[in-house]
């Protein structure tokens, strides 16, 4: 599917060119289609294809840098109505049902405490980290902030996952990537990377996922 971007001429070439490719992308298309509140929904879903910890849930999942919304709403359809939704951001998220929602960063201290006290004890099958930081527009600047994301993100997947227990982040390919990998290994079984077909081509984005936590 293509449509054509009317022409403006205060409109910078760099915008011009993503929203461009925002009307020619299928996985956009179909999201509105469908009722996903983003395309990175379909991230989400070909990675529970090919892993399927997802449905394997039954107590907890907590779902870091959750807005728009979309994962939660996958999450929401694929488990059981029992299974307990958390989402954190530091954006306002739509209510979506079953989710409980915490607005704030959660690499403060007071986040934390908050979103501990959501979990209220209950195992937590399944970590997910969709954050990224903002942009500075230096590539390897960029990989070593989302790189202490996640990391911040596996120190608090540690504390929290029951044994068995997964862990899935959003990275940018990166020189640090592999120091986190050889850390991700003495928390899990396995240690694998994957790229979904919903993820650009052109993108260094890719998904670390942590399997059966020891």
């Amino acid at each position: 599917m293509f449509e054509k971007l009317k022409p403006d001429k205060n409109r910078k070439v760099s915008s011009t060119k993503w929203l461009q490719r925002r009307l020619s992308d299928p996985f956009v298309h179909q999201a509105k289609f469908e009722g996903y509140r983003s395309r990175a929904a379909f991230k989400l879903l070909q990675i529970e294809e090919k892993y399927h910890f997802i449905r394997q849930c039954r107590s907890c999942i907590v779902d870091l840098g959750s807005a728009p919304g979309s994962w939660l709403q996958i999450l929401h359809n694929t488990t059981k109505p029992s299974v307990s939704l958390v989402g954190v951001d530091l954006q306002e998220i739509s209510p979506l049902p079953r989710a409980q929602i915490l607005v704030g960063d959660f690499t403060e201290s007071d986040t934390m405490v908050r979103l501990e006290k959501m979990i209220d004890g209950k195992e937590v099958d399944l970590v997910l980290s969709d954050m990224a930081p903002s942009s500075c527009g230096d590539r390897e600047t960029d990989h070593l902030r989302v790189v202490n994301l996640i990391d911040d993100a596996l120190i608090f997947a540690e504390r929290i996952l029951r044994q068995k227990g997964n862990f899935l982040a959003k990275i940018w390919h990166g020189g640090a990537e592999q120091e986190l990998r050889c850390k991700m290994r003495t928390i899990f079984t396995k240690v694998e990377l994957f790229k979904p077909e919903a993820s650009y081509s052109d993108s260094s984005e890719i998904f670390l996922i942590g399997i059966d936590r020891r």
